[in-house]
């Protein structure tokens, strides 16, 4: 995931997203695995090595590493409840399976600009009980993949990819609500983005 997409993608209190979004950003920029981003959301200590990686790349934004480092330094009190809902946020990867899930090896990586090249096909399947805790990342990676979309419409021939991508979103409000999906409905077919079919429990 890119570290401007991965900005998207959070938690949803003000502070919670602020740290969670840096945290996600530095370890993008610096090709850190999960392993590294749920130390830095267990951990403000820990986070300070987020804060130094965004110091040192020019990719990451002006403002990012202030904004963590405000966040780390803060008045303990403060400090660790904006930690506590940070490590909610991420709460899934405390199970192996998922870490194991989105910690790939080498060359087994998920590339969404090379799958929607492809015309891949892809399955996401969860549970009422069991999508609470991978919701997050249910959705950071639906935002990712609708991000990517978009992007490479833009430099398609009349802005649109051909054959488009279909998301049969069903449910998806009640398993991993997305921020954004209330403006690609809006949308629609008007601009880039992907056709949307969300199920009668989303409208």
């Amino acid at each position: 995931m890119g570290p401007v997409h991965a900005r998207n993608c959070a938690a949803r209190t003000p502070e919670n997203s602020s740290v969670a979004s840096d945290a996600i950003a530095a370890s993008a920029i610096d090709g850190r695995d999960a392993r590294a981003l749920y130390q830095w959301a267990l951990s403000p200590t820990a986070a300070m090595d987020a804060v130094r990686i965004l110091q040192g790349s020019i990719q990451a934004a002006e403002g990012w590493a202030d904004s963590l480092e405000s966040m780390v330094t803060s008045d303990p009190r403060t400090r660790d409840s904006i930690w506590q809902g940070v490590g909610l946020a991420f709460q899934s990867l405390a199970d192996p399976r998922v870490m194991e899930a989105v910690t790939p090896t080498a060359g087994d990586e998920f590339d969404p600009e090379s799958f929607i090249a492809k015309r891949g096909t892809l399955y996401l399947l969860a549970t009422g009980s069991g999508a609470s805790s991978s919701a997050p990342l249910v959705a950071a990676f639906i935002e990712d993949l609708v991000e990517v979309a978009r992007r490479m419409a833009v430099r398609s021939p009349g802005a649109r990819l051909d054959p488009p991508i279909c998301m049969m979103l069903d449910e998806i409000g009640n398993l991993a609500p997305l921020p954004s999906l209330p403006v690609l409905m809006a949308e629609g077919g008007g601009t880039a983005p992907p056709p949307l079919h969300p199920g009668p429990e989303t409208r």
